[in-house]
């Protein structure tokens, strides 16, 4: 049995980040659904990380969220949010991932708006931005045993970052 999927592919390149305090030391978080992954924390106010993750999405209907912390002693501290529909994300059937210009700035804010449990967009700006290259690969042909493996490998590599970013704090 084949199994056509979408994959959802995220590259988080760099963020710009307002503030009087250059002692930064941050990371980004993407979750869709219950799934979600973290960057590494990279010290400053203009971090570059060009990390990519990869989500297997069924629902187009969903949408992504990305936040962005500052990692603190005691608490992390929430520097913004930005939802983004997944109707909203460039599809396409490249190669190469990233052979195309699929760059998108967002901006950051600080609250999240809710309708019927739902998130629906965010709200306040922070004057922080993201840049990150997204799209979705519609063009995914899989068979059931490929599609378990290939969800055992992420599993593990999810682990191992979030064990990793544990390590590093």
């Amino acid at each position: 049995m084949i199994i056509k999927m979408s994959l959802l592919c995220v590259l988080v390149k760099e963020a710009h980040i307002n503030g009087p305090d250059s002692n930064f030391n941050t990371y980004v978080v993407i979750k869709i659904g219950s799934v979600k992954s973290t960057t590494q924390a990279v010290q400053g106010d203009h971090p570059d990380w060009n990390e990519e993750f990869f989500f297997e999405v069924n629902e187009l209907d969903m949408g992504l969220t990305i936040e962005l912390w500052n990692r603190g002693m005691v608490w992390d501290k929430l520097l913004g949010i930005h939802w983004l529909p997944l109707g909203n994300i460039y599809r396409s059937r490249a190669t190469n991932v990233y052979e195309l210009d699929n760059d998108l700035r967002v901006s950051l804010d600080s609250e999240l708006s809710l309708k019927d449990g739902k998130i629906i967009c965010t709200q306040t700006p922070t004057g922080h931005y993201l840049t990150l290259n997204i799209r979705i690969d519609n063009s995914v042909e899989i068979n059931r045993a490929e599609n378990l493996e290939i969800q055992k490998k992420l599993d593990v590599l999810n682990e191992i970052l979030e064990q990793q970013v544990k390590l590093n704090y």
